[in-house]
């Protein structure tokens, strides 16, 4: 007897580095670190894992679920001189 197998779709969203804005120029460092980055999302993703951040904590990388992200602000000051 064979079982009916169901899978669920999914989307994985990138946002390329090439649109993000610098204050400085890329090395060969920034590569590393979002490489790492990257393959810890897509293993957290492959695993099951959904609304989370993958980042270095005391040099292990970890998923933060997006409710602890989003429990404090950052204040951005928009008339520093690294924004004008």
């Amino acid at each position: 007897m064979c079982q009916l197998v169901i899978f669920e779709l999914f989307t994985v969203k990138h946002i390329h580095l090439t649109y993000m804005i610098r204050v400085v120029a890329t090395n060969a460092s920034d590569n590393l670190y979002c490489t790492l980055l990257a393959h810890s999302a897509i293993h957290g993703v492959m695993d099951g894992y959904t609304g989370f951040v993958a980042r270095p904590i005391n040099g292990n990388y970890a998923y933060i679920p997006m409710e602890e992200i989003v429990v404090t602000k950052n204040q951005v000051d928009t008339k520093d001189h690294k924004w004008a």
